[in-house]
């Protein structure tokens, strides 16, 4: 789950970030997040990536993302455009092969009765590094900062 977007920085800038994670932080208990239905972007004719939505732990996820981004902006960062929706990205689709067996195998999981027992605890986040490379992104974690309480 991506919180905030930060694009190319100069590693200057990493304590920054830190900075603006660790504020976040001091304000967020650990949560639970429960998982409810699958979905997918731009929509399931032709979908390019799939998510799982959230019920249960949605609201406390917003809340964090908000005060990350509200610190990020007065850190200096660029302020994101796009509003926080709760979601979990589970994948991208390179190609339309095989886009019909996906929509069709994953129908049952759409509805939110589904995913009764699809649990997370939320204890802390991690600023990541990407990559981008011709096999596709890697992640490298820089820090991991623990929740409140």
């Amino acid at each position: 789950m991506t919180l905030a977007f930060l694009g190319k920085q100069k590693e200057d800038r990493i304590p920054a970030a830190i900075a603006a994670g660790q504020y976040a932080a001091q304000f967020t208990p650990a949560f639970t997040l429960r998982f409810n239905c699958l979905g997918a972007f731009p929509n399931w004719e032709s979908p390019k990536i799939l998510w799982s939505g959230l019920g249960e732990g949605g609201e406390a996820l917003k809340s964090l993302a908000s005060k990350l981004r509200d610190k990020l902006v007065k850190e200096g960062f660029d302020e994101e455009k796009r509003p926080f929706e709760p979601h979990a990205t589970l994948g991208r689709l390179r190609s339309p092969k095989g886009r019909r067996a996906l929509v069709d195998r994953t129908e049952r999981w759409r509805g939110t009765q589904a995913w009764e027992g699809a649990v997370s605890v939320i204890g802390s986040m991690i600023l990541f590094e990407s990559h981008l490379t011709s096999a596709g992104p890697s992640y490298i974690p820089i820090v991991d900062i623990r929740l409140a309480g």
